[in-house]
């Protein structure tokens, strides 16, 4: 190891981990006992020493390989003797050059060693050599470098971006790097006689780039044999032809080695260029100046710069401005050069200097081969002269009417004025510089303005160097005002809707202003609310006071600090329509007392109440909690009438207000029948009281009507009392007309999302409790300034409560939902904009509304938000916006998603809001740029036709310009060019033709009717001939379905026809209807369906279980269960889950909710299921029916079996419900034929089962035919079949050949049919004796 100079690091053949620490070890031991006080010793000592001790035995851990390469000895002055030892290491690992570097860098020098005289000062890494490619890579440490010498001989690394700091060599041969010195900056400069263009002032240009390029890279080649060489580098280009500055980084060196590498230069450019004489040029600085005389230069100055250069002689002189362009003997420059002194001087003068003329200023003397070059910068400042005010009153001391300003220097120049015209005897003088600027300021006493009103001066701002800036001003002269308001008292009282009237007059002409103060509020009053009178008055008229009025009114003349204030004191006196009477209208008994009161809120600012009765005199109220009271019990009975009454309230400055009238209608005590708190009245009898009396927290009046059992019952099923807590917000939000008001709203929202929580249920019933709130969301986004988050938490915990799903039906009652809904997206977008937040903002704590939003900054790459309500059909919504740059920068960028006001806006056709309701606002600066993505995942799936729009503020309705939809699976993407409230229209695109849709609507509706004709006649069948048909228990149990699936399916077409009806009127008129309409027809088609399912499981049980028999009674048990329980248990579990939401019935139709619940399914799943357990019963029959045919049969029994089988699954499908799987078919294909065979063979299927069920039946035609005597055509049936044969061929038993005989299972003639037959039961068995077919 040496220390100050090199050690070579080199890996060969040694494995050892720790070898590098043992050998610093040894090393450290060894050098104390080769130090010999004689240099002879030592050098004789030390190279047989060292190897020695480095040597390893053969043991099979290899060898370390050390090599001592130099000693060196450094005589100090102080007699102590100084060494530095370099040691090359070998090894094999390449990871232990790491593991030394962190050894050596955990030493602490100086390290004491053996003896106490001797110590290690430093050991320092610098070179390190690794295999690559059979060769070596010599790398330099830091500090260190290959000398110039060796980078020229050896060849670069491959990769190395350092020069001289890795090469590449066969073999080690001792090199190592050196101590790397400090380099300097050498500037020189080429000359190419080339055409100077604008192309090389743009470094971007291309032109530019390949000269620059051409070079650097023969500036590298010609100066890379310079010591400690780093890089070459062109500064810039400068006319003079072209003159290319540039810069050498390397050790300092002598001027005859730069000479040659100069030469070097010329000569390998020469051959591509014309080069300039002398083509290089050395640059010298340090030796030459730039300098003014002026410290500040301002426009229109005249400015000589000065270029000194201590030499005696010059080639020329060239003068440059901001680096590239060269300065000429012109009209505003002229320079000029002279030898004084032994020294040359050029002088550069500029003619009025303007703004332009800022930069920097080169001066280039050129003596030969060497440049001497100086630079400075030049700054022009402006000097600007402005007006501060025309008017000055004259009691007015030191009032500065004009100024000088300029950045910097204001002390070099100077403002004057003269009078030219007017007033010549107000004092005036030009004030120091204060803040970059001087003034003109004016005095002016009262005497001193008679002698005119307006002064005009000449004013001129200039500079000792020629700059000057005039302008003129006349000044208008003032009397002072003296203003007084018009009331006499200190201060003004008035009552709470009563008008403010208020006059401030002047004695001079003069603007007036009004301010309102308050608490910590100073506000300009609204200029609406003040006009000037005259030039010298100005009326204040607030129309309607409130009380937060409460404060001082100030007049105050403009430009003036002279003001005078009135104190307003605000009473308060309630509107009329807000006293709550009681009773409203009522009735009465003679001899019998009658309570009047009247309520108020804040009772205590009320001085009195009166109450006039029929026109007598006034009687005093007592004063009971909140209510003035009154007992009056009429005594004059002959002949009385109604009663009429009001009251009449005083504030505490004696205004009054009178209530509503009360109107009491007389009764005998006969006619009582309701007799309660409320009132007393007879049967049919209307009273209204007020809400306040049912519910203290209620306001409002509720009509009641006297019902037969003695109580009194809201009219028409109507609540219309409404919460009192949201009416006061209503009435606070309104009393905002004060100048600063708005400072209340966050204390008003606090209430409102405290009354909303805690009424909620109340919100969401009460059409007008939704107004109230709408009324105070839209108050708080017109009047608030800004929105603070809690502001923002609070106003959505408002909107979340108003658009839950319990609020659809409150919504759907509104007067104009309409306008109501686009009023609520209005203020939540309105209010919104004025959210004021710090970097970002989530607000997602509610069950139907969520907010996020940015901070638009330079580094926000793009906006992304994401919504998703779990609780709401896990819908999602996801906004993105990928080009920010269109929004303005440190705007803020907000969207809110509501998952359920898709319920509440207003549709439009078929469609439907089917996804989110999404907002976003943000200030947007550019709208050709902009461009907004938004996924919503879709609420209903099955809708396949979407729309992407937006919520058109203006029109009041869904508009889909300027958005583009794109569909993927379950979500709908849109793209928009604009922002608003976003969301998907979809429907069920059919792709049907106005033709197939009538076609399709005639083969229902002509179906359903024949149907419902044909139930009734099957009905009618059955009653008449049940004796005959219903002998046995099969029968029996066969025509209890039948007459049930009938009877199941013509009253589930009944309600089908009066939904039809009621659905133009869907949801608003008619919902209540249209609910119980929805639920008949379900319980009713489900009944339909579970009762073909107990068909199909008789025939099942009557064909597998031969041997089992099952009673009469639990056969008709389990069918009724199942016919009628089973279909009313899932349609009260269905309504009851859906209803309470307002998501039972669908929007378009009186059926079940397709889109945002599940009700649907509770149809679905049960006929999908009965449809495929009757499909198997039908597969077991035909099984059945096939048994038989096994084996050697003829031909003809064959083919006899196959129609048997045609005619089983013709028979079975209508009674079994099978054509409702045609409705499969239909939601997979979107054909008109299919849904046509569907609505086809579901709208006649009543006309099936009258053929099917009843008209086939041997036994019913029989029956019928005996009923009405036809005997002839009775002994015609009953010669062609057997006699045993009384039921029909299918029953419970095995198969018989009927042979030639017709069967009632082949009604069309054929012969070879084949009937199932029931074995034979004793007479005492309720098993049938005669053969039963459960098909006929």
């Amino acid at each position: 190891m040496r220390g100050g100079k090199p050690e070579i690091l080199r890996s060969e053949e040694i494995p050892g981990r720790n070898s590098e620490m043992s050998l610093l070890l040894r090393i450290l031991l060894v050098l104390p006992s080769i130090m010999m006080p004689a240099e002879a010793s030592l050098l004789w000592d030390l190279p047989s020493s060292l190897p020695a001790m480095y040597q390893r035995g053969s043991n099979g851990t290899g060898s370390e390989n050390f090599m001592e390469r130099g000693l060196s000895r450094h005589k100090r002055a102080t007699g102590d003797a100084e060494y530095s030892v370099d040691i090359e290491i070998s090894f094999q690992d390449p990871v232990l050059q790491n593991e030394i570097r962190t050894f050596i860098n955990t030493l602490t020098f100086p390290i004491a060693l053996n003896d106490s005289t001797s110590n290690i000062k430093s050991i320092n890494v610098t070179t390190a050599c690794s295999q690559a490619n059979g060769s070596l890579q010599c790398t330099c440490e830091d500090g260190y470098v290959w000398p110039s010498a060796i980078c020229q001989k050896y060849t670069a690394c491959v990769g190395s971006t350092k020069p001289c700091s890795c090469i590449t060599v066969q073999q080690y041969n001792g090199l190592y790097c050196q101590l790397k010195l400090a380099t300097v900056n050498i500037t020189l400069s080429l000359s190419i006689i080339k055409e100077f263009t604008p192309a090389f002032k743009d470094p971007s240009n291309k032109e530019y780039k390949e000269l620059k390029a051409a070079l650097e890279t023969a500036f590298s080649n010609s100066y890379k044999s310079l010591p400690g060489f780093e890089k070459a580098e062109v500064i810039m280009f400068r006319p003079g032809s072209i003159v290319a500055d540039y810069t050498i980084v390397a050790e300092p060196v002598n001027a005859s080695t730069i000479q040659d590498a100069n030469n070097n230069l010329v000569t390998s450019l020469g051959a591509n260029y014309t080069l300039g004489n002398p083509a290089v040029r050395n640059t010298i600085t340090g030796q030459s100046t730039v300098s003014t005389s002026h410290t500040y230069m301002f426009v229109g100055d005249r400015s000589i710069i000065l270029c000194k250069v201590n030499v005696s002689s010059y080639t020329s002189v060239d003068w440059f401005i901001n680096g590239t362009e060269k300065l000429q003997n012109d009209t505003q420059y002229s320079y000029n050069v002279t030898v004084i002194n032994g020294s040359v001087m050029s002088f550069l003068t500029i003619n009025s200097l303007a703004a332009t003329n800022s930069g920097t200023y080169k001066c280039i003397v050129h003596q030969n081969s060497d440049s001497f070059v100086a630079e400075m910068n030049l700054k022009v400042l402006p000097i600007t002269v402005s007006i501060i005010t025309g008017t000055v009153r004259c009691n007015s001391t030191g009032v500065p009417v004009l100024s000088c300003c300029t950045d910097e220097g204001i002390d070099l120049l100077s403002l004057t004025c003269y009078n030219t015209s007017g007033n010549k005897y107000v004092d005036r003088v030009s004030g120091g510089p204060i803040d970059k600027c001087r003034t003109y300021n004016i005095t002016a006493s009262p005497d001193q303005c008679l002698y005119g009103n307006t002064a005009t001066y000449q004013c001129a701002c200039t500079s000792a160097n020629g700059a000057s800036q005039n302008k003129d001003i006349t000044v208008t002269l003032q009397q002072t005002p003296v203003l007084q308001i018009n009331s006499t008292a200190d201060s003004k009282h008035v009552s709470e809707g009563k008008p403010l009237f208020l006059e401030c007059s002047s004695n001079v002409d003069t603007k007036i202003s009004w301010r309102f103060s308050s608490g910590g509020i100073d506000e300009a009053v609204q200029t609406n609310l003040y006009n000037q009178r005259t030039n010298r008055s100005s009326i204040l008229h607030v129309p309607r006071i409130t009380k937060f009025w409460n404060g001082t009114i100030i007049c105050a003349a403009e430009n003036n600090p002279i003001s005078v204030n009135k104190s307003v004191i605000v009473y308060s006196l309630t509107s009329s329509d807000q006293i709550n009477v009681n009773p409203v209208g009522s009735f009465y008994v003679c001899n019998f007392p009658i309570t009047f009161t009247c309520c108020v809120d804040d009772i205590a600012a009320y001085a009195s109440a009166t109450i006039n009765i029929s026109g007598k005199n006034s009687q005093a109220m007592a004063k009971s909690g909140n209510c003035f009271v009154y007992t009056y019990t009429p005594t004059d009975c002959a002949g009385t009438g109604p009663i009429e009454a009001f009251s009449t309230i005083s504030n505490r400055i004696n205004d009054t207000v009178t209530s509503g009238r009360m109107t009491l209608s007389p009764r005998n005590v006969a006619d009582i029948t309701c007799n309660t708190t409320l009132g007393i009245g007879s049967i049919g009898d209307a009273i209204t009281v007020s809400c306040e009396t049912i519910n203290a927290t209620l306001t409002g009046n509720q009509t009641y009507e006297c019902s037969q059992n003695g109580a009194w019952n809201p009219k028409n099923g109507t609540i219309t009392c409404f919460s009192a807590s949201l009416n006061g917000l209503d009435l606070d939000f309104q009393a905002l007309t004060s100048p600063g008001s708005e400072a209340n709203i966050p204390n008003l929202l606090v209430r409102l999302s405290s009354t909303v929580t805690s009424e909620q249920t109340e919100v969401t019933s009460s059409p007008r409790n939704i107004q109230l709130v709408l009324n105070i969301l839209s108050a708080s986004a017109r009047l608030s300034n800004t929105v603070e988050e809690a502001m923002m938490q609070n106003f959505l915990t408002g909107v979340n409560v108003v658009v839950d799903r319990s609020s659809a039906a409150a919504w759907s009652k509104a007067e104009n939902q309409t306008r109501q809904s686009s009023e609520l997206l209005k203020s939540v977008e309105e209010f919104a904009r004025k959210l004021d937040f710090n970097g970002s903002i989530s607000i997602r704590n509610n069950s139907n509304v969520q907010l996020a939003g940015v901070i638009r900054t330079e580094s926000t790459p793009e906006y992304k938000k994401d919504f998703s309500f779990n609780n709401i059909n896990n819908l999602t919504g996801k906004v993105a916006i990928g080009n920010l740059n269109a929004i303005a920068e440190n705007s803020r960028i907000v969207s809110i998603a509501y998952a359920t006001l898709k319920d509440v806006l207003p549709l439009e056709d078929n469609n439907t809001v089917n996804g989110l309701v999404m907002t976003t606002v943000a200030n947007i600066t550019n709208m050709e740029a902009f461009n907004i993505s938004m996924t919503f995942r879709k609420s209903n799936v099955t809708l396949n036709k979407a729309s992407c729009v937006f919520w058109n503020l203006t029109t009041n309705n869904w508009d889909s310009n300027g958005c583009r939809p794109t569909t993927r699976e379950d979500d709908v993407i849109c793209e928009c060019d604009h922002l608003t409230s976003f969301s998907i229209l979809m429907s069920y695109e059919t792709q049907f033709t106005k033709t197939e849709r009538d076609i399709l609507d005639y083969i229902t509706y002509i179906g359903v009717g024949i149907s419902m004709l044909s139930l009734v006649i099957c009905i009618f069948v059955e009653v008449t001939v049940w004796k005959s048909v219903t002998k046995n228990k099969t029968s029996y149990m066969r025509h209890v379905c039948l007459v049930n699936i009938a009877v199941s399916l013509l009253v589930a077409d009944i309600w089908f026809i009066i939904g039809a009806a009621l659905a133009p009127k869907v949801p608003k008129e008619v919902s209540d209807a249209c609910v119980a309409v929805t639920f008949f027809t379900h319980f009713f088609y489900l009944s339909l369906f579970f009762w073909m399912l107990t068909m199909g499981l008789i025939l099942f049980y009557r064909l597998v279980y031969v041997l089992h028999d099952m009673s009469k009674t639990i056969m008709m048990t389990i069918s009724f269960v199942l016919g009628y329980g089973c279909p009313l248990v899932i349609s009260v579990i269905t309504v009851a889950s859906t209803q309470p939401f307002k998501t039972y019935t669908a929007d378009e139709a009186c059926w079940l909710n397709t889109k945002t619940s599940n009700a649907f399914i509770a149809f679905v799943v049960p006929a999908l299921i009965i449809l495929l357990v009757n499909t198997l019963i039908v597969l077991v029959v035909v099984v059945k029916i096939l048994r038989p045919s096994i084996g050697d049969k003829p031909k003809k029994e064959e083919k006899s079996a196959l129609n048997n089988i045609l005619k089983c699954i013709v028979i079975l499908t209508p009674l079994l419900g099978l054509t409702w799987g045609f409705g499969i078919g239909t939601l997979s294909v979107n054909k008109a034929w299919i849904h046509g065979i569907f609505a086809g063979l579901n709208s006649l299927q009543g006309l099936f089962i009258l053929l099917f069920g009843c008209l086939l039946d041997k036994k019913v035609r029989e029956a019928l035919l005996n009923k009405f005597s036809l005997t002839r055509w009775v002994s015609q049936q009953t010669r062609s079949t057997n006699t045993n044969s009384s039921d029909s061929p299918f029953s419970k038993g095995n198969v018989t050949k009927v042979g030639s005989r017709k069967g009632i299972i082949n009604p069309f003639g054929k012969k070879g049919a084949y009937n199932i037959s029931s074995a034979q039961l004793s007479s005492s068995s309720d098993m049938a004796s005669n053969s039963y077919s459960i098909l006929n």
